[in-house]
């Protein structure tokens, strides 16, 4: 998953900071272009991510279902590292 965030402070609004990316699924299956929320539901609460996203390059706003929808929570520290930067 390789995701960016919008510029903005962390918790503005009601969904909190918004992310656009891509996300591969598995080695083989297709990428998915995807738009995600990461929010608290209450202030001291867990962060989580709410992603939505469809097969392709580019995702298309306007439509009224996504072929993938996901909701994660963080339950422990980190564990996944960034790739060193190659320039």
């Amino acid at each position: 998953m390789r995701l960016s965030a919008s510029p903005g402070t962390p918790d503005s609004g009601p969904f909190g900071r918004q992310v656009t990316g891509h996300f591969d699924r598995r080695i083989g299956a297709d990428r998915h272009a995807v738009r995600g929320h990461v929010y608290r539901l209450m202030p001291q609460g867990t962060l989580t991510l709410s992603l939505v996203g469809e097969p392709g390059d580019r995702l298309q706003l306007m439509r009224r279902t996504f072929p993938y929808q996901d909701v994660l929570s963080r339950t422990g520290g980190p564990v996944c590292r960034s790739e060193p930067r190659t320039s």
